[in-house]
């Protein structure tokens, strides 16, 4: 029977009915699996990861059933997890350029291989076949004491230079190791650190930190490691805050924090410039803001 043959009415619930079962499949699946996005800025470099959550619901175990060894795998559903990267960065010390890629893995019992693909807007279905074309590396899948329920992408560590980008479902978790371009020197040579070695009288405007008024102390300048460095008093009841001097210009520095003697965070709203005396050593500086609010002033006493 042609279809032009049948009545107007009997097509369209046809068409209804067909509609009604694709609709409600594809409802169940959205909610089975809703997509989320994980966004990171690291020094400019901009991490995004884009991808769906499967829940585990009670299937055990996840890997070696769920997801049968030695299947290529988008570590997510639906549309394959995608990530992009907004400056070339390095992945467990392979070279990724900037871009957007489809993420797949080769799932094994002791080691697994992960995939990039310029190909980014796949389904999980079919599989991808594996080319000298992908971006392609292994990384070793561990047990976590954590049951995560829902398929995560998280970043439990993140550096000035990276971050570790952390998928987790079930007890199992692979950790993946992207270290982003830096924009930001720390360290300076021993002959520039030698300008501004010394002590200064530090007075600090009213209420820059905390509820204190104007109060003063004695700032002492050191070399240690490669990082011109002080320890900074804030007035906090945990003690002196440790910085370094971190180099933005010509006798122009933003403050950044120090933690197991290496630097952690750039304060880079915060300029601190100093002023040379006529033999080339520093005689003062001034701490200021974004706004050219002054903070903090210091004088050289020693």
């Amino acid at each position: 029977m042609k279809l032009s043959s049948l009545r107007p009415d009997i097509i369209i619930a046809g068409w209804a009915f067909l509609s009604l079962i694709y609709t409600s499949d594809s409802t169940a699946q959205l909610r089975a699996s809703e997509r989320s996005t994980l966004t990171q800025t690291i020094d400019g470099t901009v991490i995004t990861v884009d991808y769906s959550r499967p829940s585990r619901r009670d299937r055990d175990p996840i890997f070696g059933g769920v997801v049968h060894w030695g299947v290529v795998w988008t570590p997510g559903a639906d549309r394959a997890t995608r990530i992009e990267f907004s400056k070339d960065v390095t992945i467990d010390g392979n070279e990724v350029p900037a871009g957007s890629y489809s993420m797949w893995m080769a799932v094994n019992e002791n080691q697994w291989e992960v995939a990039l693909s310029e190909r980014d807007s796949l389904f999980h279905v079919p599989h991808l076949v594996l080319n000298d074309d992908q971006i392609r590396f292994f990384v070793t899948p561990r047990v976590h004491a954590y049951e995560m329920e829902t398929l995560t992408f998280l970043m439990p560590e993140i550096r000035d230079d990276g971050a570790i980008l952390r998928m987790h479902w079930g007890t199992t978790f692979v950790d993946m190791n992207i270290v982003v371009p830096t924009t930001q020197v720390f360290t300076v040579t021993e002959q520039i650190a030698e300008i501004y070695i010394g002590k200064y009288q530090v007075d600090v405007e009213s209420g820059m930190f905390g509820p204190h008024g104007a109060y003063s102390y004695v700032l002492d300048v050191r070399y240690e490691d490669e990082y011109l460095q002080a320890d900074w008093d804030m007035k906090w009841d945990e003690g002196p805050w440790s910085m370094s001097f971190a180099p933005v210009s010509d006798q122009v520095f933003h403050p950044a924090g120090m933690m197991g003697g290496e630097p952690v965070s750039v304060v880079d709203y915060i300029f601190i410039e100093f002023e040379l005396s006529a033999d080339g050593i520093s005689a003062s500086f001034e701490a200021r803001d974004a706004s050219d609010k002054l903070t903090l002033s210091g004088t050289r006493i020693e």
